[in-house]
């Protein structure tokens, strides 16, 4: 029950974290040219793939890049800031063992004006194997030239 509970938990967090991005300073890729050049944050499938890619290598920075400087640095009732929560979650699921990946192919994407949301599927993989799928949605918002996750 407490490992549900748990995952319910993370789930919601990896999720907010998960969101958006724009944590690279540096505009140095155009519309996403170069090979390696950084993470594609000009649209909301690019900061959905950096996403992604953040929770494929169980990276938390490449994660907290994705998300808005001023949502991450927002308090909570705890007190606790939302970077602080969604790092905390992070850490508790990898100290579980538990793997996320978030799948794109069929990702529902609407953008109005400078929001968007996104519509995808999340799959959790326990310590002892077991999977859950689960549909999560995405909030993000553009500012300047780059989409960053809001929730």
């Amino acid at each position: 029950m407490r490992n549900v509970m748990t995952l319910g938990l993370t789930m919601c967090m990896l999720l907010a974290l998960a969101a958006c991005g724009g944590g690279n300073n540096g505009s140095s890729s155009s519309s996403g040219g170069g090979g390696g050049s950084g993470p594609d944050f000009s649209t909301p499938k690019g900061t959905m793939t950096e996403v992604a890619a953040a929770f494929a290598a169980n990276d938390i920075d490449r994660l907290m890049a994705c998300y808005d400087k001023d949502f991450l640095a927002k308090k909570r009732e705890d007190g606790k800031t939302e970077e602080e929560k969604m790092r905390a979650e992070f850490k508790e699921i990898a100290d579980d063992g538990m793997k996320i990946a978030i799948s794109f192919e069929d990702a529902d994407i609407k953008i109005e004006g400078d929001k968007a949301s996104v519509k995808t599927k999340m799959k959790i993989t326990m310590k002892d194997g077991k999977t859950e799928d689960e549909g999560e949605g995405f909030e993000l918002v553009k500012k300047g030239d780059v989409w960053k996750c809001v929730k």
